[in-house]
């Protein structure tokens, strides 16, 4: 797999289907990602199930916890592992 770490990827019709698998893929691939649609709503969704895929991903795979979920992470460590899945996925 290519990395496209320092590149940005212009995507159109991100809200869905091809273009939402598009910019999934080219985010995990490292690229910084432009996404245009029609539906503002939509694209905001979008978003929004990405970085709730990222919790539940941090929350189910590591042992990366604050203090409120039983852990001993500081919000700092949570939030990194958050943006280092976001980065990743």
């Amino acid at each position: 797999t290519r990395s496209l770490e320092g590149k940005v990827a212009l995507v159109t019709g991100a809200s869905r289907g091809l273009g939402k698998a598009l910019s999934v893929e080219l985010g995990r691939r490292g690229a910084r990602l432009v996404m245009v649609a029609r539906d503002r709503v939509a694209l905001e969704n979008a978003a929004a199930d990405r970085i709730e895929s990222a919790v539940h991903k941090v929350l189910s795979e590591t042992s990366i916890r604050t203090r409120d979920l039983g852990g001993t992470a500081t919000t700092s460590e949570f939030t990194d592992a958050l943006v280092r899945e976001i980065e990743a996925a």
